[in-house]
């Protein structure tokens, strides 16, 4: 695997691939379902003060990762404390609940379970239904990471002109059912709405921003749009998040 120090070229596909491998094994959760979040920038760059004390803004920020509400889907507790994992990155770490990983060369990665504990929470999944994806979850989850990833590129030297984004499940089928989202409202996702079925056990899309005056939530929309075209899903509407 690519070493964060000293990298020249941009961050593949492949070593993200690898580095989501890792986090999923840290989760505790390998080969059962999981939700991923990804962030890389589009050019080679560093995090210089990854690796400083506790007190470094940076690191403060990976610890306090933002939040909407005190309980919800957030990307962190806050004040969780984290660790330097072979000099190549930090890590903040509850088994089988979050990994949230930064690497010295801008990678962020977020991986979280895929089934009632998280992605498909109070959902009532089972093998007649197929893992039955709950929209806030989706929704807060990626919306909160996107802020999240927005702030950490303002430590990065150089700060990438465009940071590539990538959702991605894996093991997601049950009773030999994919996945599924519903186009209700979020209000609604219990009982209404039809439900479109992910087209396989598992799938990833990437989507790439400008940093400039990037929005949370603009990233969010690309995020589905290409959701749409890649996992066969029909669109979702929170409008309040977005």
């Amino acid at each position: 695997m690519a070493v964060a120090r000293g990298r020249e070229l941009p961050i593949g596909l492949e070593v993200i691939d690898q580095r989501i491998s890792l986090s999923r094994a840290a989760l505790e959760y390998e080969g059962q379902p999981t939700f991923a979040l990804a962030s890389f920038p589009n050019r080679a760059t560093q995090i210089p003060s990854l690796f400083e004390g506790r007190d470094a803004p940076v690191v403060r920020l990976l610890e306090n990762p933002p939040r909407r509400r005190g309980v919800g889907f957030n990307p962190g507790r806050g004040g969780d404390i984290s660790e330097i994992i072979r000099g190549e990155f930090r890590r903040v770490r509850q088994p089988r609940y979050r990994i949230l990983d930064l690497w010295r060369d801008g990678a962020l990665i977020l991986v979280r379970p895929g089934d009632g504990f998280h992605l498909c929470w109070g959902m009532h999944s089972d093998g007649e239904t197929g893992w039955r994806i709950n929209n806030l979850a989706l929704a807060e989850s990626t919306l909160l990471f996107s802020d999240l990833a927005l702030r950490v590129y303002e430590f990065a030297e150089p700060r990438p002109d465009e940071i590539n984004f990538q959702l991605s499940i894996r093991d997601m089928t049950l009773g030999n059912r994919p996945c599924s989202l519903s186009d209700a409202p979020v209000s609604d996702i219990y009982e209404f709405g039809e439900r479109r079925s992910a087209p396989g056990n598992g799938h990833a899309v990437t989507v790439t921003i400008p940093t400039e005056n990037a929005l949370p939530a603009e990233l969010l929309t690309d995020c589905w749009r290409s959701c749409m075209r890649g996992l066969d899903l029909i669109k979702i509407q929170c409008r309040m998040l977005t």
